[in-house]
């Protein structure tokens, strides 16, 4: 087996082939399931896209319009700024896909966390105030909507480095890991 020290990586220039008309913006984390594909997380018209390790796009998620433009939406500091109509998260921030091959999907400014399987469809949202929606009819009334934190907030994402000693440099795609019963842990 291979040390991380004798992997060799080099960029392939236009690897990924996007179809006209799809957009990615700030692409913030990608994931990789079992079967080698690559799940890209990020802020164009259509959040998740789904490609094979040739480049190809196999599938993608996250917006029913992804060609009717963008709206303006005030973010919780107060900034006005643009979203893609029909967009289901407000700002993608991090993905990880778990052993099971579920996929989490981290939107920082909805507070929300989403389950799905690998086409997309939602299996558990997890909110703030300690909700965990699980019913279609429930988790259709969380999408793309902002759901203020209350206080006390539990952190549940390490961002960036760490200002405690014992704690290494981690980012929420590597810290969040979720079990069977559904508790987070980091």
């Amino acid at each position: 087996m291979a040390s991380f020290e004798t992997w060799k990586y080099e960029p392939v220039p236009l690897h990924f082939k996007v179809p006209h008309g799809i957009f990615i913006h700030e692409a913030t984390s990608v994931a990789i399931d079992s079967k080698d594909n690559v799940y890209c997380f990020n802020r164009g018209n259509m959040p998740v896209l789904v490609f094979d390790d040739s480049g190809n796009l196999l599938r993608h998620w996250g917006n029913p319009t992804p060609f009717e433009g963008t709206e303006t939406f005030t973010d919780p500091y107060g900034n006005e700024a643009a979203r893609w109509i029909g967009c289901e998260f407000l700002r993608p921030h991090a993905i990880t896909i778990d052993h099971e091959d579920n996929i989490w999907l981290v939107d920082d400014i909805a507070n929300v966390i989403t389950k799905c399987d690998l086409k997309g469809n939602r299996k558990m949202m997890l909110g703030p105030r300690g909700v965990v929606e699980t019913s279609q009819e429930a988790m259709e009334k969380l999408v793309g909507k902002q759901i203020p934190p209350a206080e006390p907030q539990v952190c549940i994402s390490i961002l960036g480095p760490s200002s405690t000693p014992s704690i290494p440099k981690l980012h929420v795609h590597e810290c969040l890991r979720v079990t069977l019963q559904d508790s987070v842990h980091i």
